[in-house]
């Protein structure tokens, strides 16, 4: 399959297809893993019992934990893999061994009154570290404990949702190649590869197919229909979630911050909560980063076109839920602005699932919107693709290479390489690929929108099983960093929102369809950081300053005033030392503590700027069109690339720079192909034309030598190094042409052993120093045998590395079919050429 030329708008589907794609079977995505039962040993089965009796104690209306909680947990653990299976027993065993320093017994052999005490007091301690190593060993007993149909049925909610039907597959999932399925490697040609299939990457990827261009997504996860999304949490956070869910982001706080892995990426589990970027972001960026382009006006199109794509529209009325009608009573009374969210779910029936697949496909997430209209316009999709490393040759990205879930090869060979894996997972790929290091903040600069919770229990019936999850918010403060939304959950979750073990946790959990839950999150201020842990999975470092602290606190009581006006009983703000307020008094002496980060339950939902964008290579990792500094053909679509923390919902602002890139790629792939062979696959000169020399004659320009040398490598021959070498004349005839193109030509001759000896070559040499700091270098020569080859190469100047940068080049040899044969690097001699060198330069006259 090929897509060299500019007319070929569409990838064959039997290059990507192992199997016979005739039968269509090969489009039919399997990826339902097999679930292996659990059995956990006798001696554990006997700690869960205990265990789950004292933190989820009977005798409140609901069934308590005990022995049946065993069978729950052991099909939980079913779902997960080995290393979450080893996680889960470590944590059985802490627990068992806990009590003994204190009690001289194991856990499972107290009475359940001290079994209780001790688990109060540790829930209690004053250590953070100790409170989050329970929470997390409770975590996956009170998620399989709540997870049953019965306990939905005790407290009056429904569980899952109606089934679907399986229906014929779309004529357009016949582009589509399932990656557990394929039994060959593959090798594969394209004109663009995008890596992620989320809110960036499939918006480009529809852009640029509508603009005729051969296009090939790549999605790490599987593609899952309307059958697959069963509305369960635990289910949906075993397929569809980056780590199934398990990323933390651990410092002074610890929160979950959730990203998709499926086709649609985290629009496929989000809310639908659809905003722009609010105009003070942006005139923050213009001042900050340089980026004088980013206005509202001039993203304003983009907005319009994803918001037509996505049919944003207000939440209809009818399916709010009963959090938004407390939350406007409450608010109203405060004389604070309230509406209904703006979201992408038309025909919305309120199931209130959206976070783990919509069951109606009515939420236009990138897998209902964008990525079928791309296929319907030629694209061709590959899923259950883990892309390793992007390929770099010359200075230039020329494709990826990863593997398939069948444990096959995937290598793709592409013009341009669009990277949109999300803001926790883009760094690790681009780190490992040696590509957008050289400013440093390649991983650095993250913010997470880190948000809390505020439950409020109130004397009527409000139901957070049905109605839009995110329906309503409150915008009062929101340009000083606090977007208050709401954020309802099913039972389950909400076992594991409350913090709490014993008499209270149950007393709590029976009354759920009492309980309203509203949040907010903050624009924050402070900054983490994104690295690569075990097996490829985010590890995630962030540390929450005392500023973001203070509004956090100061939005909680907020929160809690909105609640209490509202007409809560009792009002739940989850914090140490505070975790529950009744009264005026009980929010100023909320707002009168000295509270640190890890004293609040924080979760966080938008991961942005690890690839950030800028004016200046020195402070960011992307240019203003999201073409990485330090690589040409490289851009990068996701959260990674937006500066700073939005204050707002990203994935309008994510689609959008994407259509603004996509656009500009589109261009610059029509520049390239327009551009002789020798130039093609180099960063393209400014194309303003040259302005006449007005009769003057002669017209004055500039020449200088220039020789290099050293080694190359054949692809075919890798453990032998050749030598290498070629001396130039370059020349520009006009000062005039040269500062509107910033290009020299070249002329001389190559040596390279076993290929060509002094042999003539021709091409151009692009010089562009102050703005992109890149020194491209394009020629064409014949081989001592008269077969037709291409040499690019290309030196990226930094200032920090002057030096090594400016005398190393890295080059590529390709034949006359684009095939690359060679890979070589040229070093300039500083002491035995710079003399030769600056002598040469001069100024010379030629004829206008």
């Amino acid at each position: 399959m090929s897509a060299n030329s500019a007319t070929t708008a569409a990838i064959a589907v039997d290059d990507l297809v192992a199997t016979d794609p005739a039968s269509g079977d090969a489009a039919v995505q399997s990826h339902t893993a097999v679930r292996q039962p659990v059995t956990l040993s006798e001696r554990e089965r006997a700690i869960v019992s205990a265990l789950a009796e004292a933190v989820m104690p009977a005798g409140h209306g609901i069934e308590g934990g005990g022995s049946v909680t065993i069978e729950r947990l052991e099909r939980f653990l079913s779902g997960g893999g080995r290393a979450f299976l080893n996680g889960v027993r470590s944590g059985l065993w802490t627990t068992e061994l806990w009590t003994v320093p204190r009690y001289g017994r194991p856990l499972s052999k107290l009475p359940l009154e001290q079994r209780s005490e001790a688990l109060i007091a540790w829930n209690q301690s004053p250590s953070r570290y100790l409170r989050w190593w329970l929470r997390a060993i409770l975590t996956p007993l009170k998620a399989a404990h709540f997870d049953d149909e019965s306990m939905f049925a005790q407290v009056g909610c429904r569980y899952g949702s109606d089934p679907v039907l399986q229906t014929e597959p779309e004529r357009w999932m016949q582009q589509v190649t399932n990656g557990r399925e394929v039994e060959e490697d593959l090798e594969l040609d394209c004109e663009v590869v995008i890596v992620g299939t989320g809110a960036g990457g499939a918006a480009a990827a529809h852009e640029l197919a509508k603009r005729g261009r051969a296009v090939l997504m790549l999605e790490q996860g599987d593609y899952f229909k309307r059958p697959d999304f069963v509305s369960r949490a635990s289910a949906a956070y075993q397929k569809m979630y980056v780590a199934g869910g398990a990323t933390v982001a651990l410092g002074n706080i610890a929160a979950p911050v959730w990203a998709g892995r499926t086709v649609g990426g985290s629009t496929t589990i989000n809310s639908g909560t659809c905003y722009r970027a609010p105009e003070w972001t942006l005139k923050r960026w213009r001042e900050r980063y340089g980026l004088s382009m980013m206005s509202s006006g001039a993203l304003a199109p983009y907005f319009e076109r994803a918001e037509q794509m996505l049919e944003v529209a207000q939440a209809p009325a009818e399916h709010l839920g009963g959090p938004a009608r407390v939350v406007a009573r409450g608010a109203e009374a405060l004389g604070l602005s309230h509406m209904p969210i703006m979201r992408n779910a038309p025909g919305c029936d309120g199931q209130g699932v959206c976070c783990f697949g919509c069951p109606t496909g009515a939420k236009r997430s990138t897998d209902i919107s964008y990525v079928p209209k791309a296929l319907e316009r030629g694209a061709q999709l590959i899923s259950a693709a883990t892309v390793d490393t992007v390929d770099v040759v010359a200075g230039r990205a020329r494709g990826v290479t990863g593997r398939l879930r069948s444990g096959r090869r995937l290598t793709v060979r592409a013009d341009v390489v669009i990277v949109a894996a999300g803001a926790l997972l883009t760094p690790g790929l681009l780190k490992q690929s040696g590509v957008c290091t050289t400013s440093g903040w390649l991983g650095k600069n993250l913010s997470i929108h880190p948000a809390t919770k505020v439950l409020g229990l109130f004397d009527e019936d409000i139901d957070m099983s049905t109605g839009i999850p995110q329906s309503y918010s409150m915008d009062s403060y929101a340009e000083e960093g606090l977007m208050f939304e709401g954020g309802s959950t099913p039972l389950d979750v909400t076992a594991l929102a409350i913090p709490w073990v014993g008499d209270r946790f149950m007393d709590l959990m029976a009354r759920y369809r009492q309980l309203a839950l509203f949040g907010f999150m903050l624009q924050d201020k402070s900054r983490g950081e994104v690295r690569s842990g075990p097996g490829g999975m985010p590890l995630i470092l962030y540390n929450q300053s005392r500023e973001d602290t203070a509004r956090m606190q100061r939005g909680l009581g907020i929160m809690c005033e909105v609640f209490l006006e509202a007409g809560a009983t009792r009002v739940l703000p989850m914090i140490v030392g505070c975790d529950e307020v009744s009264s005026r008094s009980d929010i100023d002496k909320l707002r009168s503590m000295k509270l640190r980060g890890g004293d609040f339950e924080i979760t966080a939902f938008h991961p942005l700027g690890t690839c950030r964008m800028g004016t200046d290579p020195e402070r960011s990792c992307l240019g203003p069109d999201l073409e990485a500094h330090d690589t040409a053909g490289l851009y990068v679509t996701d959260g990674s690339a937006i500066p700073s923390s939005l204050g707002a919902n990203p994935q309008m602002t994510i689609m959008a720079l994407a259509l603004r890139t996509a656009e500009r790629i589109d261009d610059r792939l029509d520049r390239m192909a327009a551009l002789p062979p020798s130039n093609r696959y180099r960063e393209p000169a400014n194309d303003v034309a040259a302005p006449a020399d007005s009769g003057r004659s002669p017209a004055v320009g500039f020449e200088f030598h220039e020789t290099m040398s050293g080694s190359y490598v054949r692809e075919d021959e890798p453990e032998r190094q050749r030598r290498l070498s070629f001396t130039m004349r370059a020349h520009a005839p006009s000062l005039r042409r040269f500062l509107s193109r910033r290009e020299v030509t070249i002329e001389g001759t190559v040596n390279a052993e076993g290929l060509a000896t002094d042999q003539p070559l021709s091409g151009t040499m692009g010089l562009d120093l102050l703005v992109t700091g890149r020194l491209p270098y394009a020629f064409d020569f014949v081989s001592d045998d008269g077969d037709r080859y291409r040499f690019a190469g290309q030196k990226i100047v930094r200032a920090t590395r002057l030096r090594q940068t400016m005398t190393t080049l890295p080059a590529a040899l390709f034949d006359e079919s684009n095939r690359l044969v060679a890979r070589g690097e040229l070093f300039f001699d500083l002491t035995g050429e710079l003399g030769k060198f600056l002598r040469s330069w001069r100024l010379i006259k030629t004829d206008s």
